[in-house]
């Protein structure tokens, strides 16, 4: 969930590189209308323009899909993150300034939290034959 469209491009492209299937949101809206939440991730910004924040979208997301793991991806790490938000077991935080290889390790981690073993876990560069 991003609303910047330069931003959400470049965590689309680094997610898909790492094998990933991505579904993209820029805005509550978009969120809303998805028919279902059957993701193992969601990498969502903290402040958004439409109103609402990222947490408060992961909340609602969560309140249906409690399993789904968070990482939240910002400049803006106080105010809008809640101590909960910051101490959920499956919540991890990451500076807006990233490299796709701590994007790779972060989504690695939020992996295992959820209970699976990286064995699930293949970028493309990894991937068995």
């Amino acid at each position: 969930i991003e609303d910047d469209p330069g931003v959400r491009d470049l965590v689309e492209l680094f997610l898909g590189s790492l094998g990933m299937d991505v579904t993209s949101c820029s805005a509550e809206q978009e969120v809303l209308t998805l028919p279902n939440y059957d993701f193992d991730i969601i990498v969502s910004d903290v402040m958004l323009a439409s109103g609402k924040t990222g947490p408060d979208l992961v909340r609602g997301i969560r309140s249906k899909r409690p399993e789904i793991a968070c990482l939240f991806i910002s400049g803006y790490k106080h105010g809008a993150l809640s101590n909960e938000d910051l101490t959920h077991p499956k919540t991890d935080f990451w500076p807006s300034l990233f490299q796709k290889a701590s994007l790779e390790n972060a989504c690695r981690r939020s992996w295992i939290c959820r209970g699976r073993s990286l064995a699930g876990f293949h970028p493309p560069s990894t991937t068995p034959s």
